[in-house]
């Protein structure tokens, strides 16, 4: 079996690589606000369909759908942007304390089980206090949404799981401390 690993690393070398990589994700940004300004000028189906498009990146969909605690529209960083858009089945991601390594967690397994169909997402955490604490970050964003997530959201809601219809399936995310609680879970995508 291959394995192999991507790593973003800023240090005192690089560090003015980081206004690039910032920037890169501002033209993301500014995709969607220049389709939204030319919606009256394309027809309800183009439109739909370059939306749709545009949702399939993570930083885009959470951009457009989600907000932050001041009820702004959620702009991540590069570094968060580099994470949550890896294409990895197993997504490992370290960084220092405060820099918003909980939030690019919950928004890629939010996007994963609800454009996955049948998803199952396991996210694994230091302890079961720090697991609790990012499913209810998570339930937080679903609260806060600009679109209807919360009409989503499946019979299975707890302290340790949530799970939504998504198409004829049924996707889950799974939160457990790093224990052998996650054992036995299928994983779509396992976020450590």
């Amino acid at each position: 079996m291959w394995w192999y690993m991507i790593k973003l690393e800023v240090t005192e070398r690089n560090f003015e690589i980081r206004n690039d990589l910032q920037k890169e994700v501002e033209k993301k940004y500014q995709k969607l606000q220049d389709l939204i300004a030319n919606k009256d000028f394309l027809k309800k189906e183009e439109y739909n369909n370059q939306l749709a498009k545009l949702y399939l990146d993570p930083t885009i969909w959470a951009y457009a759908t989600l907000t932050d605690k001041q009820n702004n529209a959620l702009k991540l960083r590069y570094y968060q942007d580099f994470f949550i858009n890896e294409k990895n089945r197993f997504a490992l991601c370290i960084g220092a304390n405060q820099i918003g390594k909980t939030w690019a967690i919950c928004i890629k397994a939010l996007h994963h089980a609800l454009y996955v169909e049948n998803a199952s997402v396991i996210i694994v955490s230091r302890s079961e206090p720090q697991s609790t604490m990012i499913l209810d970050e998570i339930k937080w964003f679903i609260r806060r949404s600009e679109i209807a997530l919360k009409s989503l959201v499946d019979e299975v809601e707890n302290r340790t799981e949530i799970h939504f219809k998504v198409g004829d399936g049924v996707s889950r995310i799974k939160c457990v401390p790093s224990t052998e609680g996650a054992l036995g879970y299928p994983a779509t995508l396992m976020i450590c």
